[in-house]
Order: structure tokens, then C-alpha cells, then sequence
């Protein structure tokens, strides 16, 4: 890898694993953690560490994203996120309402 490859964002290990992937704005993970439909899954059953998973749509994004968060010191910092696909994104305009975790904050 050269030194020009550092400074460019396509040229990223997660981009080159993933072709379609995108940048997630913190500001959409803000949204979909937001979103009054929102689904939660605390903890994530996926996860290893006791992670949540935030699933919730955001208006700037225009899509549905999924936010893997942790808890430290009882507040929720996001670590990662994704736009959704499968069955994430079928079942999540059917759930049923939930609140919204308060503070999501971006590690």
C-alpha cells in the first residue's frame, strides 16, 4: 500500500471486502437511533461483547441502518453501522413502536 492509498477513502480494507459499501455518516446513526420505529436488540444475539443493535431509519441517509453499540458508563456509544438488507430491512417497518435509547454517542 503507498502512502497516497492512506489518504483515500475508496481505498479502504472495509471497501475492498465490501465493493457496495458506503460511508455512514454519524449524523444518520443519530437519526436511525432516533427513530421512534426504531428496533432494538439488547443484547444483540450476534454479538460476542453484549452489544446492541440499533435498526432505524434515517431521513438524511434516505435508508435503513444498522447501529452496533456499546455501553460505557451506562451510555450508548455506536461503533459501527451498515445499511440494512435482508431480513433487517423487511421486518422493520412491521415492528411494533419503541423508545429510543437517549445519548448515542460515536466511538
Amino acid at each position: 500500500m503507498g502512502s497516497d492509498d492512506a489518504l483515500d477513502p475508496g481505498s479502504s480494507r472495509a471497501h475492498r471486502r465490501y465493493p457496495d459499501a458506503i460511508n455512514i455518516d454519524v449524523e444518520w446513526t443519530s437519526e436511525a437511533a432516533a427513530d421512534p420505529r426504531m428496533m432494538i436488540s439488547d443484547p444483540d444475539p450476534r454479538s460476542g461483547t453484549g452489544a446492541v443493535r440499533i435498526v432505524g431509519y434515517s431521513p438524511a441517509a434516505g435508508f435503513v441502518l444498522a447501529v452496533i453499540a456499546v455501553r460505557i458508563e451506562g451510555e450508548l456509544w455506536g461503533v459501527t453501522a451498515w445499511k440494512t438488507t435482508g431480513a433487517e430491512r423487511r421486518v422493520y417497518p412491521v415492528r411494533a413502536l419503541r423508545s429510543s435509547p437517549r445519548g448515542l454517542r460515536v466511538c
